[in-house]
């Protein structure tokens, strides 16, 4: 209820401003920030703070805390995700009875003869069907399936949490600072490995809007 939700926004806010206050030790920042991160869900908007603040930690001098805003910025970038759109199409099956295996109605869903895309638009009217029992038994009368297109952000339609994490990714300055720290904090890891973390901040980044990032380091 509303009362939840304002009891929320308090807490994510007064947490953003502690950490932003500079008035915590390292060990306190490393509290707020984790449980500020654990606190993002899909359900009510996230302040604006506390975005800014997750970004803004993206530099700090602490790389504890900066591990912890790359996960949380991560998170947020998979929560702006736009919604897949999804298609039902009526199934006109004249042979409805159990006969399992493969067979002239479902070798569509198999890799029966399967060119792939070469375009873009060949690529978004290319449909996957995620449940794979569909169709080994038999066909259920509707089905939904998932198109290979999405909505993106643009310039003209980013709410207000977005439009945050846009303008420091495209921030040039920004950015290099990033991936330096990113680097420096490889060099001091003698058995550095891919971060899958990062590479999902900056993948989910790109897809979720409609640009591309330049990364420059010097």
């Amino acid at each position: 209820n509303q009362t939840n939700i304002q009891s929320y926004n308090s807490l994510m806010e007064t947490l953003s401003s502690l950490l932003n206050e500079d008035i915590l030790t390292w060990r306190q920042q490393k509290m707020a920030i984790s449980l500020l991160r654990l606190l993002l869900q899909k359900h009510v908007p996230i302040p604006s703070l506390c975005i800014k603040t997750f970004v803004d930690f993206l530099v700090h001098d602490n790389i504890e805390l900066r591990e912890c805003a790359t996960k949380a910025i991560a998170a947020l970038c998979r929560l702006q995700k736009p919604a897949g759109i999804y298609v039902e199409k009526t199934l006109n099956i004249t042979n409805d009875q159990c006969h399992p295996g493969d067979r002239d109605d479902n070798l569509w869903i198999t890799i029966n003869d399967y060119k792939p895309p070469e375009t873009q638009i060949e690529w978004e009217k290319t449909c996957f069907l995620d449940k794979s029992y569909h169709g080994y038994y038999c066909w259920p009368k509707i089905i939904k399936y998932s198109m290979n297109k999405r909505e993106r952000y643009t310039q003209n339609n980013m709410p207000e949490q977005v439009t945050i994490l846009y303008d420091h990714f495209v921030d040039k300055n920004f950015i290099i600072q990033v991936i330096q720290l990113m680097i420096f904090d490889d060099e001091e890891d003698d058995m550095a490995e891919f971060n899958k973390t990062r590479f999902f901040m900056f993948k989910v980044n790109r897809k979720n809007k409609d640009f591309l990032f330049e990364y420059v380091v010097d």
